[in-house]
């Protein structure tokens, strides 16, 4: 009667154990876990463990309370049940075992209810593989889903490279990330966006070489590979010197078989990205070529819609939407401003005397001399035909005047080359100063054209401040 009780309290702990292991769905650890914790208890608490056998030898996949030292073949000290564990990611010839006392008697329901465990075990661990690729491939479609909703907004291209990432990061490993984009002209790549470690990085500019990047756009295909199996010094290395990239995703970004660059998801582990990864960036990277095509479209059209197109400054109209805002950030926090403008003194003559076109090139030589000599905060635009305004901000008359000095010296001492002639030029120029000599945009452009008219009155090659020259 007491075996028959100890038999059927064994089937009761075996069927408990196959229900917990099927109704869990979290992941591996915590099956296995479950697994060995419901075999130990079925035989009294004995070391319990899942070995791998390969090539003639055995190795420990997971240990519990196994004996130190004990291998599955057993010892004089103790008797080893072993049941078959036929689960593919734990070798070909995996087992289940349990160490039991060499004194306690071999038990058929015990071995039984061993075998009856590591079948179901082995069937609970592919259900949730299964249950955890479906989860992943369905975050993956959702990713592919928002990106492409992003990607048909009218994002600016770092703002596209943002919503790659962010989407990217959700469904895979993406310790660096980078978007690199191709001048075919140039033979360049421009690593315009770059993450590593959650920290953006500067922007990186090399010409076309031997590396994975240079390789995915000369080829127009996708890599994935270790580290090992690829040159070290051939991948460039980015913020972080303790570190080396050991797996790396690599795929063109290409439009109507054109390459316009590469996408990269790179990781500090080995063997962090598999095949369905690659396939996931790849759809990625198609659906970002279009997208990064219109943006960099929209960008140049933004750019060239704000830009002189002959000297490649700001043109007069974006030029006085820039003076309106700072003009208001002026008056907001009670801050000077102050606007210059330079007027070619020899644009006339030029024209009349060497033809039209070397009066274009006399105004890009005069574009180029006056943004050599103001700072990184001044805005510079070809206000008309040869005048042109600087926009100072923070700045008084005094230091705007040490700065159009500047110019209209550099102006008198250059020399130009036009029809095998040495041809000099000057400058005139005035300045007027938000808010002594104008409280609003108007007075204040009108101040300065006024000051700069007088400088030529004066006899050209002047600097005039509003009401008299400048000292």
């Amino acid at each position: 009667m007491e075996r028959r009780a100890r038999r059927f309290r064994l089937m009761e702990q075996t069927e408990a154990a196959v229900l917990a292991m099927h109704a869990l769905h979290t992941n591996r650890d915590e099956l296995i876990t479950l697994l060995l914790t419901h075999l130990s208890a079925m035989h009294d608490h004995a070391g319990v463990g899942i070995w791998s056998a390969e090539h003639g030898e055995t190795h420990p996949v997971h240990l519990r309370n196994w004996p130190e030292g004990l291998m599955p073949t057993g010892s004089s000290l103790y008797t080893v049940l072993k049941a078959s564990l036929p689960y593919e990611r734990f070798g070909r010839d995996a087992f289940l075992a349990s160490a039991l006392p060499a004194t306690k008697a071999k038990s058929w329901a015990l071995q039984r209810a061993l075998n009856s465990l590591a079948k179901h075990a082995a069937i609970a661990l592919e259900h949730l593989d299964l249950d955890t690729a479906c989860l992943s491939r369905a975050a993956k479609l959702e990713m592919l889903n928002a990106i492409g909703q992003k990607f048909t907004a009218k994002l600016s291209p770092q703002d596209l490279y943002s919503a790659i990432y962010s989407e990217v990061r959700k469904v895979m490993v993406a310790d660096v990330f980078f978007v690199a984009l191709y001048d075919d002209s140039s033979r360049e790549v421009d690593l315009a966006y770059i993450f590593e470690n959650g920290h953006q990085l500067p922007p990186i500019r090399f010409t076309l070489n031997d590396g994975p990047t240079s390789r995915v756009i000369a080829t127009n295909s996708p890599l994935l590979f270790n580290i090992d199996t690829f040159p070290a010094n051939t991948l460039t290395r980015f913020g972080s010197t303790a570190k080396r990239t050991q797996s790396l995703m690599m795929v063109p970004i290409s439009s109507r078989d054109k390459v316009l660059g590469a996408l990269s998801v790179q990781s500090f582990t080995r063997n962090a990205h598999n095949e369905d990864d690659l396939n996931v960036l790849s759809t990625i990277a198609s659906q970002a070529a279009i997208a990064i095509e219109n943006a960099t479209l929209y960008e140049k059209t933004c750019r060239l819609a704000a830009t002189d197109a002959l000297t490649g400054l700001m043109n007069r109209r974006t030029f006085v939407e820039t003076l309106d805002r700072e003009l208001s950030l002026a008056q907001e926090h009670s801050r000077p401003l102050s606007l210059v403008m330079i007027d070619s003194d020899s644009l006339k003559q030029i024209n009349e005397q060497y033809g039209y076109h070397a009066g274009d090139e006399h105004l890009c030589n005069l574009a180029s001399i006056i943004k050599s000599c103001v700072r990184f905060e001044d805005t510079v635009a070809r206000y008309g035909g040869d005048e042109f305004t600087l926009l100072l901000p923070d700045t008084e008359t005094a230091e705007a005047t040490a700065i159009a000095k500047r110019i209209i010296e550099r102006v008198h001492l250059s020399v130009h080359s036009m029809a095998g002639n040495k041809v000099h030029v000057t400058a005139s120029g005035g300045i007027a100063e938000f808010p002594h000599h104008g409280a609003n945009r108007a007075d204040l452009l009108l101040a300065v054209d006024r000051a700069t008219h007088s400088a030529k009155r004066a006899g050209k090659n002047r600097l005039f401040v509003v009401g008299h020259e400048a000292t």
